[in-house]
C-alpha cells in the first residue's frame, strides 16, 4: 500500500537527533518506510530496494541502515523475514523525547534530508523564542520569524559553530528557511580605530549602536566592516518556511511486541 501522497509529522527532537548524531540517512530510511508502507513489509517485497529508490541511497548502504534501525528498535524483524516499522509515536517514546512539536514532511524532502532536518531545528528554535542568549523572546511562538544565534544553534546540536553554520546555509539554500544577517551600525568607532585596536590584541570593545542609548560590550570578532562603516553582527533573523504542528496521542503509546524485533550487533 503506497503512502507517497501523504505527509508525516516529524518530531522536532528527531531532527535534533539526526543533526547532532549525524544519522540523517538512517532517519531518512526510517521516514521513507512510512511513506511507502503501512506498518510492515516482508523481505520478499524488497523493502530495502524500495527505500533505496525513494532516498537515492545505494542498496548496500540501506541494508546497513536497516540493521542500525533494528538495533535502535525503530524497526523490528521477525524470524519469518517480516519487517515492522515502528510508529513515530513509538519511536518518540523509545528515545525518551519529551516534546510534541513536529514538522510536516513530504516525500520529496527525502532527497534533501540533511537540509530538511536542519530547517526543522531552526524552525523549532524560532517558535520557542530560544534562538539567542538571554531572555526568551516573548510572543515568538505566534510568529514564523525570530533571531537565532549561531552559537545557540551549535549548542543545541552539540556541533561546532562552523558545522552549525553549514547546516543553516543548507536549510536556507533548500528554501526551508530564509536566513538574513542582522547588522547594526556602530557609531563610536571607525574602521581605522578597529585596525589599531586589533594590533593591541583586544578581544572585547564597548560599542555604541545606532538607535540605542546604552553602550554594549561585545566580542571584537563580531564586528563587521561594510561601506566604510563598522557594524555589529547580531543573531541572524530566521523565517521558517516549514509547517509546524503539535503531535497528539503520545500518551497512547503501547510497547512493541518483543517477538517482532531481532537485534543485530
Amino acid at each position: 500500500m503506497s503512502k507517497e501522497s501523504t505527509r508525516l509529522k516529524i518530531p522536532c527532537e528527531m531532527a535534533v537527533f539526526a543533526c547532532s548524531e549525524h544519522k540523517y540517512k538512517q532517519v531518512g530510511c526510517y521516514t521513507a518506510s512510512h511513506f511507502i508502507y503501512s506498518g510492515n513489509a516482508h523481505s520478499s517485497d524488497k523493502p530495502v530496494h524500495a527505500v533505496a529508490e525513494a532516498t537515492g541511497y545505494p542498496v548496500k548502504s540501506v541494508y546497513r541502515y536497516f540493521r542500525w534501525l533494528i538495533c535502535r528498535n525503530w524497526f523490528g524483524k521477525n524470524s519469518y523475514g517480516r519487517y515492522y516499522f515502528r510508529g513515530i509515536d513509538q519511536v518518540h517514546q523509545i528515545e525518551g523525547w519529551k516534546f510534541a512539536r513536529a514538522a510536516m514532511m513530504r516525500s520529496k524532502d527525502l532527497q534533501n534530508i540533511q537540509a530538511f532536518m536542519a530547517g526543522v531545528v531552526c524552525a523549532s528554535l524560532v517558535q520557542t523564542g530560544k534562538g539567542q542568549r538571554g531572555e526568551q523572546v516573548k510572543g515568538c511562538s505566534k510568529h514564523d520569524v525570530g533571531p537565532i544565534s549561531l552559537s545557540v544553534l551549535a549548542d543545541v546540536l552539540d556541533v561546532s559553530t562552523r558545522h552549525a553554520q553549514k547546516l543553516r546555509k543548507m536549510a536556507d539554500e533548500a528554501n526551508y528557511i530564509r536566513n538574513k544577517p542582522t547588522l547594526t551600525e556602530i557609531t563610536n568607532w571607525t574602521p581605522e580605530d578597529l585596525k589599531e585596536l586589533k594590533k593591541q590584541d583586544l578581544h572585547y570593545l564597548p560599542v555604541e549602536l545606532l538607535g540605542y542609548a546604552d553602550k554594549k560590550v561585545t566580542a571584537i570578532d563580531r564586528i563587521r566592516y561594510k561601506d566604510d562603516k563598522l557594524f555589529l553582527q547580531e543573531a541572524n533573523t530566521i523565517k521558517y518556511l516549514l509547517q509546524l504542528k503539535s503531535r497528539k496521542g503520545l500518551s497512547q503509546y503501547q510497547p512493541p511486541n518483543p517477538s517482532t524485533n531481532v537485534r543485530t550487533k
